[in-house]
């Protein structure tokens, strides 16, 4: 088998196989929620999306579908004539969040554009985790993705847990809607950086280890380094 010829036989009954009963049992638990707070949250989002909206239309003087990735572009770069950004792999004129930030003092309406698409995603969040609340336990009952992920990470769905937006206040508050069973704890931790960490460990680079020291931009000042790129 494949296992046998790469040596891997280890790693599957040691780590593989250990992780994936104890996600099962996770599966099995669920999240609790704050229903009450996720419904209010619903409401809240989908009014914000339409005060977004509305905002838009009264900008330009005249109504467009702000979740079309086509419109949006048409009026931003070929009727108001703003300065485009960088493309996207299939060649179009991108209109990513990068781009919009740029644009924000070219013309109001890229505010209310911004706006709609945040409460857009925040409204699509909370509208899947109420959605996925198992009635007779009242618990989100998350499917665990152990090897879906490119970059190893285990993952979720219905909903994705992960893709829960944090850019903001608001997204912030979808996540208390989670709550910790009676007796436990809930943490949230992020590894940051730890695959750069350890290659600064093992390698002892002084310039990467006093990087990390320093608390510097690591992506920049590879960028910097290899690329020439500016800061």
């Amino acid at each position: 088998s494949f296992v046998e010829e790469e040596d891997l036989g280890l790693l599957l009954e040691g780590l593989d196989v250990p992780i994936a009963r104890i996600l099962g049992e996770m599966e099995s638990v669920g999240f609790a929620v704050d229903r009450v707070l996720l419904r209010n949250l619903v409401q809240e989002f989908s009014e914000g999306k339409n005060k977004a909206e509305r905002g838009a239309h009264k900008a330009i003087g005249w109504e467009f579908n702000l979740d079309s990735q086509s419109e949006v572009r048409d009026l931003l770069f070929a009727k108001l004539k703003l300065p485009p950004g960088h493309k996207t792999k299939s060649g179009e004129l991108s209109t990513d969040r990068d781009v919009l930030i740029a644009l924000i003092d070219k013309h109001p309406v890229v505010t209310f554009i911004l706006q709609h698409r945040d409460t857009t995603n925040l409204l699509k969040a909370a509208s899947a985790s109420l959605r996925e609340v198992d009635e007779a336990s009242g618990q989100v009952l998350v499917s665990l993705n152990q090897v879906a992920a490119v970059t190893s990470r285990i993952s979720a769905s219905k909903p994705a847990l992960q893709a829960v937006p944090v850019r903001n206040a608001e997204g912030l508050r979808l996540r208390e809607a989670f709550l910790p069973s009676p007796g436990c704890l809930l943490i949230s931790a992020d590894y940051s950086q730890i695959e750069l960490r350890i290659l600064a460990h093992l390698s002892g680079d002084e310039k990467l280890l006093e990087d990390f020291r320093t608390g510097a931009d690591i992506h920049t000042l590879t960028a910097v380094a290899l690329l020439g790129a500016t800061k």
